[in-house]
């Protein structure tokens, strides 16, 4: 999400999801975080 700037709802339906609350969960419970926490910690490093 970070490497191409795509927004959580962009990225769940690229990747698939139809429902962004589902791909909220399951984002949030492969990486700890949720994706627009995810994106807040991570958009320093890249």
């Amino acid at each position: 999400m970070i490497k191409y700037k795509k927004t959580p709802s962009v990225a769940a339906a690229s990747t698939g999801y139809s429902d962004i609350y589902q791909f909220s969960r399951m984002f949030k419970r492969h990486t700890g975080y949720g994706p627009r926490e995810y994106i807040r910690r991570n958009a320093a490093q890249t």
